[in-house]
């Protein structure tokens, strides 16, 4: 039984800012000629969300200093395709998102009901945005 209508939502998300264009694009191409061989109607809607959050050279530099200089432990994380509000600051000036690790034991993932924060970390956040500012200074 072939329906008479059919509803796609798809995700797109990519690390490269000057790949998105071309998806959209590439979406559109297929959609139109898969649509043209199948003699069907179609209507899409693209939706351009969340940009991508790539940390600037300097700035993640000053991340990782101050965090060797605070002796703090420096996990550096693979990419992912998370969503994050901070892409939009990064759009206007660059910078960098680190993240501070303050999950308790068993205290569950961010972002579920679960999640247990230990309140210790953020004296570490604060000290990490103070040195990278002392950081910045010294550069200029």
């Amino acid at each position: 039984i072939i329906p008479k209508e059919a509803m796609l939502h798809a995700t797109i998300r990519s690390y490269d800012a000057e790949l998105r264009p071309k998806v959209e694009k590439w979406i559109r191409a297929a959609v139109e000629h898969t649509c043209a061989m199948r003699r069907c109607e179609y209507e899409l809607e693209y939706i351009h969300d969340y940009p991508a959050l790539i940390n600037a050279d300097i700035p993640a530099a000053n991340a990782r200093e101050a965090a060797k200089r605070l002796s703090l432990p420096l996990v550096e994380s693979r990419p992912s395709m998370g969503a994050e509000d901070f892409a939009y600051y990064t759009e206007v000036k660059p910078g960098c998102m680190f993240l501070l690790g303050c999950a308790t034991e068993g205290g569950g993932n961010a972002h579920t009901p679960d999640f247990r924060l230990d309140e210790r970390c953020l004296v570490n956040g604060l000290m990490m945005f103070m040195e990278i500012y002392n950081i910045e200074q010294e550069g200029n």
